[in-house]
């Protein structure tokens, strides 16, 4: 149409000048793919096999979600992230403080030795 609408399109560099994010949606460290379980315990959790887990980690927060289920926890809530082995399947087991969500969090990855070094790297309890 060739009326004049207030309401354009934003071009390129309007969507660049954009008002940055607030600090907890900094870009992540590490994303990955893999296996994850959460719930109450390695019997009553949610399971999700590689690829349908993912690991997100930030500086200050790490998350593992499995399709809609998500648990975030600011590294204050990690008591410590441990080697957890099942069957064949070699990954961590993230231990936290935080009552609200569940207990049992795992994770597996084929990159799972790089997964490691970046959580020690910026100072998570991996033991």
């Amino acid at each position: 149409s060739s009326d004049s609408s207030p309401s354009e399109p934003l071009d390129n560099s309007q969507v660049n000048n954009a008002v940055p994010m607030p600090a907890e949606d900094t870009e992540p460290i590490y994303t990955g793919s893999g296996g994850a379980n959460i719930g109450k315990s390695a019997l009553f959790s949610q399971r999700a096999s590689w690829p349908l887990a993912k690991i997100t980690i930030w500086q200050d927060n790490l998350e593992v979600s499995i399709r809609l289920k998500k648990i975030k926890l600011n590294k204050t809530e990690i008591n410590s992230i441990v080697t957890y082995k099942i069957l064949f399947s070699k990954g961590i087991q993230i231990k936290h403080s935080n009552a609200n969500l569940n207990p049992f969090v795992t994770f597996f990855s084929h990159d799972l030795d790089n997964v490691i070094n970046i959580l020690r790297q910026v100072g998570y309890p991996v033991t």
